[in-house]
Protein backbone atom coordinates (compact mmCIF):
# COMPACT_ATOMS: atom_id res chain seq x y z
CA UNK A 1 0.00 0.00 0.00
CA UNK A 2 0.94 3.38 -1.02
CA UNK A 3 1.81 5.80 2.27
CA UNK A 4 -0.19 8.86 0.56
CA UNK A 5 2.21 10.87 3.17
CA UNK A 6 4.69 10.55 0.33
CA UNK A 7 2.57 12.75 -2.09
CA UNK A 8 3.15 15.69 -0.07
CA UNK A 9 5.38 17.72 -2.22
CA UNK A 10 4.21 16.82 -5.39
CA UNK A 11 2.12 18.97 -7.73
CA UNK A 12 -1.22 18.56 -10.25
CA UNK A 13 -1.68 18.89 -13.34
CA UNK A 14 -5.02 19.26 -15.39
CA UNK A 15 -5.15 19.08 -19.15
CA UNK A 16 -7.76 21.34 -21.38
CA UNK A 17 -8.89 21.35 -24.57
CA UNK A 18 -10.00 25.34 -24.00
CA UNK A 19 -8.11 27.54 -27.10
CA UNK A 20 -7.75 30.87 -25.87
CA UNK A 21 -7.24 32.36 -29.08
CA UNK A 22 -10.11 30.87 -30.57
CA UNK A 23 -12.38 31.27 -27.60
CA UNK A 24 -13.23 27.43 -27.73
CA UNK A 25 -13.72 24.49 -25.79
CA UNK A 26 -13.59 21.70 -28.38
CA UNK A 27 -11.68 20.20 -30.89
CA UNK A 28 -12.78 18.64 -34.09
CA UNK A 29 -11.87 14.93 -34.78
CA UNK A 30 -12.62 14.40 -38.78
CA UNK A 31 -14.20 10.18 -39.00
CA UNK A 32 -11.34 8.14 -38.78
CA UNK A 33 -8.48 10.75 -37.87
CA UNK A 34 -6.16 9.77 -34.85
CA UNK A 35 -5.26 13.14 -32.28
CA UNK A 36 -3.49 13.22 -28.95
CA UNK A 37 -5.43 14.82 -27.09
CA UNK A 38 -3.05 15.16 -24.05
CA UNK A 39 0.32 14.54 -22.91
CA UNK A 40 2.45 14.36 -19.32
CA UNK A 41 5.85 13.56 -18.99
CA UNK A 42 6.60 12.20 -15.70
CA UNK A 43 4.53 10.18 -12.68
CA UNK A 44 1.42 10.62 -12.10
CA UNK A 45 -2.46 8.95 -11.64
CA UNK A 46 -5.63 9.98 -13.82
CA UNK A 47 -8.28 11.27 -11.27
CA UNK A 48 -10.67 11.96 -13.42
CA UNK A 49 -11.17 11.91 -17.17
CA UNK A 50 -14.35 13.77 -18.89
CA UNK A 51 -15.52 13.96 -22.51
CA UNK A 52 -18.39 15.40 -23.99
CA UNK A 53 -20.03 15.15 -27.10
CA UNK A 54 -22.53 16.57 -30.05
CA UNK A 55 -25.59 16.08 -28.74
CA UNK A 56 -24.24 15.87 -25.00
CA UNK A 57 -24.65 18.26 -23.25
CA UNK A 58 -22.85 20.14 -26.50
CA UNK A 59 -25.46 22.86 -27.69
CA UNK A 60 -24.46 25.07 -23.92
CA UNK A 61 -20.81 25.48 -25.88
CA UNK A 62 -21.54 25.53 -29.24
CA UNK A 63 -25.02 25.56 -30.27
CA UNK A 64 -24.92 25.69 -34.10
CA UNK A 65 -22.50 22.52 -33.81
CA UNK A 66 -24.33 19.11 -35.34
CA UNK A 67 -25.52 16.66 -32.95
CA UNK A 68 -24.60 12.97 -33.17
CA UNK A 69 -26.42 11.02 -30.91
CA UNK A 70 -24.18 8.03 -32.35
CA UNK A 71 -21.34 9.52 -31.32
CA UNK A 72 -20.42 7.34 -28.83
CA UNK A 73 -20.87 4.34 -30.88
CA UNK A 74 -18.07 5.24 -33.68
CA UNK A 75 -15.55 6.71 -30.04
CA UNK A 76 -12.12 4.55 -29.87
CA UNK A 77 -10.11 6.05 -26.95
CA UNK A 78 -6.82 4.70 -26.31
CA UNK A 79 -4.91 5.78 -23.14
CA UNK A 80 -0.67 5.13 -23.68
CA UNK A 81 1.46 5.06 -20.30
CA UNK A 82 5.05 4.30 -19.35
CA UNK A 83 6.18 4.73 -23.04
CA UNK A 84 4.09 1.49 -24.01
CA UNK A 85 3.63 1.77 -28.10
CA UNK A 86 0.57 -0.27 -27.32
CA UNK A 87 -2.78 1.13 -25.25
CA UNK A 88 -3.42 0.10 -21.98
Amino acid sequence: MTNISTFKNETTKQLTTFNIEKKKKTIDVPHGQKITLGEVKGHGCIKQLWLTFPGWFFTHWEPAAQVSQTILKTLILRIYWDGSDKPA
